[in-house]
């Protein structure tokens, strides 16, 4: 009888046998039944070719005893046939080796260094948002496990009945962008916003702005002295103010598509849409709302992207896991800001009638003491 690799067997009964090791090896019990279906398994040979394994329920005792993950044993007498509506295997594979009452299995006790120990196939987030429910096989994550909620009953689709579950959070790394990210990544990581209206350097001289004050752009309001509101559109302004209050309620965070700015559509738990782009992992876009004042008139303004991570000071490396999952608490190292006065350059975000008059933050330079800017 010839020895035969994995990648080369074909559908029925063999007539060859084959040297694998076991990697995995799982009862498979499917909720909320909980019946036992069989024993599942990963094999892989020396060429680090992996293939599922199947031991149906009937004779699963007659070979629990006989098979331990980690080991490599000869096969023979065994089969090979179509997945068919079996699910939750460890790898992507339509074939798989069915063990029968008259296989036999012989254990190899001079191991060769050939043979993997691991067989994995790790997914990136991005990978991982575009996977859905619907696959037939298992994925394999590598992170860091930052949280682990308590079990809870949770009723499965069209009520087929009530399992307990529990939440994993787990921080992935994300595959990599055509420019390199400058924001650490946290699952979905925040990538930081570049609009060609942001000015980031300082030093930079706007022909086109207006110095002026908070009250003075209060009066400018559409609504309280009756002019179009596209005239304000584009119009910078330099103003100076001091932060007095973090909008809580507005989140610090908004989701974007990945490939655009466009807004996305949650279908359904960890899957997003673009109307642009279609399926997409989404994008977390820094967006903080605060108030400024200056002698006692407050203006309504906005920051995106790298400049609110430069202003506010919010580093996700020391924040904790609740921190950031709670979208209407803007993370509590922000407060530093609050009570500093700077000089801002300011441009109208929006123009709309009966809306309060925000506007976007596009530069801005501490005057306070300690400013290290």
């Amino acid at each position: 009888m010839l020895e035969s690799k994995l990648s080369s067997l074909t559908h029925g009964g063999q007539r060859c046998y084959i040297v694998v090791r076991i990697l995995r090896l799982w009862d498979c019990i499917i909720p909320p039944v909980h019946a036992f279906l069989g024993i599942d398994f990963l094999a892989v040979d020396s060429e680090g070719f992996a293939m599922n394994g199947f031991i149906p329920p009937e004779i699963a005792d007659l070979f629990r005893s006989l098979l331990q993950e980690g080991n490599i044993y000869g096969i023979s007498i065994f089969e090979v046939g179509p997945r068919k509506k079996k699910k939750h295997l460890a790898v992507p594979s339509d074939d798989i080796i069915y063990f029968n009452i008259s296989i036999n299995i012989q254990r190899m006790v001079d191991e060769p260094l050939t043979f993997p120990y691991y067989y994995f196939s790790f997914v990136c987030f991005d990978e991982l948002i575009r996977r859905n429910e619907h696959i037939f096989h298992l994925t394999d994550l590598i992170g860091i496990l930052e949280g682990v909620t308590e079990a809870y009953s949770f009723v499965l689709a069209n009520n087929k009945g009530t399992v307990y579950r529990r939440g994993l959070f787990i921080l992935l790394q994300r595959t990599a962008y055509q420019e390199s990210p400058r924001y650490p990544y946290y699952g979905s990581s925040i990538s930081l916003l570049r609009h060609s209206d942001i000015e980031i350097s300082k030093g930079s001289i706007h022909q086109d702005t207006q110095e002026t004050t908070v009250a003075s752009l209060t009066l400018m309001n559409p609504t309280l002295i009756k002019v179009e509101p596209s005239t304000l559109v584009g119009l910078k302004f330099k103003v100076i103010a001091r932060v007095i209050r973090l909008q809580h309620e507005a989140g610090w965070y908004y989701h974007s598509c990945n490939n655009c700015t466009s807004g996305i559509k949650r279908i359904c738990p960890g899957i997003y849409t673009c109307g642009f782009h279609g399926p997409t992992p989404p994008r977390m876009n820094l967006r903080v709302s605060l108030i400024i004042e200056h002698n006692d008139i407050k203006l309504q303004t906005i920051v995106f992207g790298d400049l609110a991570y430069r202003l506010t000071g919010l580093n996700l490396t020391i924040l904790s896991l609740a921190e950031r999952m709670n979208f209407k608490k803007i993370p509590a190292v922000a407060e530093q800001i609050i009570g500093r006065e700077y000089e801002f350059l300011l441009v109208l975000l929006n123009h709309y009638y009966a809306h309060p008059m925000t506007f976007k933050i596009l530069r801005f330079l501490p005057l306070h003491a300690d400013s290290s800017f």
